[in-house]
């Protein structure tokens, strides 16, 4: 479902770059990836709703192609067990998206944008515009309704399900104090005005979640 629907906006993203050929067997194998078994969250449905963001807020793109390339590819390894898997994608795009024939300076870009969704520079970090949004809307998740966002987390706990419960509680909740350490969740201020506020929330009850399951199981 997920591909048909995305399909159009592959074709829009790629327009005069390649012929339709390319751009066939390249979203046939993006679309592989993202549909590997264990992706109960980086998958299809991730890039589909990260679109649909950017599409209602209409955010000033500078380079609309290497973002929305940055976009399509940023999860398009991923590996739950790995710690590398934004430097894993970047090299793979480094493989790929010569045949998109963008330049090499393009797709140097794509990679640090791909690079910076590890999210571990934290909200200080300095980045230009349109690495801003990126990250933004691959952080919208944290602001969704909290039945959404409830399914978010239940699903990053299914890919992680090799990790012990405790394990678990314990990085989730670290990961979830960091956010909420910082001064701003979202870089951007359409982001901030939409999603901060919904996003603390969230974090914060499913913190509390995780710290009450702590102390119940100690």
């Amino acid at each position: 479902m997920w591909a048909e629907q995305l399909w159009p906006r592959w074709m829009e993203t790629c327009e005069g770059v390649a012929d339709t050929a390319v751009l066939a067997a390249l979203f046939a194998d993006l679309v592989r990836h993202y549909e590997e078994n264990g992706r109960y969250y980086h998958n299809l449905q991730h890039i589909y709703h990260m679109f649909t963001v950017a599409d209602s807020l209409a955010y000033p793109i500078v380079d609309p192609v290497t973002f929305e390339l940055a976009l399509w590819y940023h999860d398009v390894i991923y590996n739950p067990r790995a710690l590398d898997n934004e430097q894993q994608s970047a090299r793979y795009v480094a493989g790929v998206l010569p045949q998109l024939g963008i330049t090499t300076g393009q797709i140097e870009r794509i990679q640090q944008m791909i690079l910076a969704t590890a999210h571990g520079a934290g909200e200080t970090a300095v980045f230009d515009s349109d690495t801003c949004y990126l990250l933004d809307l691959d952080l919208a998740i944290l602001g969704a309704e909290p039945m959404t966002y409830n399914r978010y987390s239940q699903a990053i706990r299914r890919e992680y399900a090799h990790i012990p419960d405790a394990l678990y509680r314990q990085g989730r909740a670290a990961i979830l104090q960091q956010f909420l350490q910082r001064p701003h969740i979202y870089h951007t201020e359409p982001m901030r005005q939409l999603y901060e506020a919904h996003a603390r929330q969230n974090l914060q009850r499913e913190l509390h979640e995780l710290l009450q399951s702590s102390d119940h199981y100690d």
